[in-house]
């Protein structure tokens, strides 16, 4: 038989007296009669589209940032402003050599944040490429294929182990 687990919910859920409950803590069994769900059940596709409407898809979401934004704020903060400052000094107080290393300096720090901060995000990138974007789920009595996003609090899966090779 398959193992079969009980996605956690990211929000504390309300039961009964009105008393949030930490959901994480309790046994399985306790969990799924506190929220009304039949093991051998699982959710009714109703109930399903229902909590996905009130607590959202179990998706991140992302925000895009423009490239000029991202290079703009690789010389903003405290240690840009900083070093930012010397090069200004150094220029009114006609120290052009200062000026020119310090204004060297500070774009190749910022070209090397630039540049691993591109690599941190590619990483990421493929990352989210190996997650699941489907998960089987006991829905209305029978195991069904659905897409990771909608998977909502309470949900009964199927849980596989598979091994990638190294």
């Amino acid at each position: 038989m398959s193992a079969v687990a009980l996605q956690s919910a990211t929000r504390a859920h309300e039961v009964g007296s009105h008393a949030a409950i930490d959901l994480e803590k309790l046994p399985v069994e306790k969990v799924l009669a506190q929220l009304a769900v039949k093991p051998e059940q699982g959710l009714s596709s109703a109930e399903a589209r229902q909590r996905l409407a009130k607590y959202g898809p179990n998706a991140l979401v992302e925000k895009e940032v423009s490239l000029l934004r991202k290079i703009v704020g690789h010389f903003t903060g405290p240690n840009a402003y900083m070093i930012e400052t010397a090069a200004i000094v150094s220029a009114i107080i006609g120290h052009w050599d200062d000026f020119a290393i310090i204004a060297a300096l500070l774009f190749f720090n910022a070209g090397l944040e630039f540049w691993q901060d591109r690599k941190a995000s590619n990483a990421l990138a493929a990352l989210r490429k190996g997650l699941a974007p489907e998960a089987t789920v006991m829905r209305d009595g029978k195991w069904q294929t659905v897409a990771a996003a909608t998977l909502v609090a309470t949900t009964l899966t199927n849980l596989a182990c598979r091994l990638a090779p190294l």
